[in-house]
């Protein structure tokens, strides 16, 4: 007599479980059979080449701020399209030809993905150094609101700047922007939300992180990764790395100056491009 009840009990508790499980089907089903691999579909009547021809001609008619927009057309009338051409040179602090090797990319050469021991943007202009062997320079005084963070690290709310020709100790969280001074150094890692802005002849020992734009200036140098979530522009003669401690650099778009040279890995999620100022 209590079969009924039981059946009831049962059924009720099965659709419950299959009413809880319904939703990981499509989880299910993506793990069993991954679809995410998938190359994307591009927009009718576009490619590859014009899309970066596009972004390209934005990126540069920004910064050189004519106000003016470049000249449309297909790549080839926006970059040279030089391809890049393999370098064995040495710094002079007794490396190795085998270790010295690398990639040279001609002015109007466009990358994105590259991975080499010495990656040269342009025409090197005078031999590689970490800035290791540089003066010694005054103490930076303590930075104005700023806490503790960690053990050697330090936040600042809002913006922040390193003054120049001076030397700061500890790493940074800034959720402004960061300008460090020229000819500064900042022995550690920085991360500002706002964008980082760092001097002719200004060093980063450490990584450099940043949810907005990367600008190094002429002869700046950044030990550590960079991860750049739009922008990064590289002057003359910038440095990234160095022979005996390859880093990695990461942005939507590079645009690397005359001279500037990376070691390990460089990556242009969007575009690359070695360009100078009209």
């Amino acid at each position: 007599m209590s079969a009924d009840p039981d059946l009831a009990l049962a059924l009720f508790l099965l659709v419950c479980a299959a009413l809880l499980l319904l939703p990981f089907y499509p989880a299910w089903r993506e793990w069993q059979r991954p679809t995410d691999r998938l190359a994307l579909r591009m927009a009718a009547g576009d490619d590859s080449q014009a899309s970066l021809a596009r972004l390209l001609r934005q990126q540069m008619s920004q910064l050189r701020g004519s106000g003016q927009a470049v000249a449309s057309g297909s790549l080839q009338d926006v970059l040279s399209g030089i391809s890049p051409t393999l370098v064995d040179r040495t710094d002079g602090a007794g490396t190795s030809d085998a270790q010295a090797q690398g990639l040279a990319f001609a002015q109007g050469s466009c990358f994105q993905q590259i991975d080499a021991p010495r990656i040269v943007f342009g025409h090197r202009r005078q031999p590689e150094h970490d800035g290791s062997e540089a003066h010694r320079q005054p103490e930076h005084a303590p930075i104005m609101g700023a806490q503790r963070w960690g053990l050697h690290g330090w936040r600042v709310a809002g913006d922040c700047v390193i003054q120049g020709g001076q030397h700061f100790n500890g790493s940074l969280v800034v959720t402004g922007l960061l300008s460090i001074g020229k000819g500064a150094c900042v022995e550690g890692d920085v991360k500002a939300h706002q964008g980082v802005l760092i001097g002719e002849h200004a060093r980063v020992t450490g990584s450099v992180v940043s949810d907005q734009g990367v600008r190094l200036f002429d002869d700046a140098f950044v030990g550590g990764p960079l991860v750049c979530e739009t922008v990064l522009q590289l002057g003359s003669g910038a440095r990234l790395g160095s022979l005996r401690a390859p880093t990695s650099v990461s942005a939507a778009v590079i645009l690397a100056g005359d001279g500037a040279t990376a070691h390990g890995s460089v990556r242009a999620s969007q575009a690359g491009l070695v360009w100078g100022p009209a």
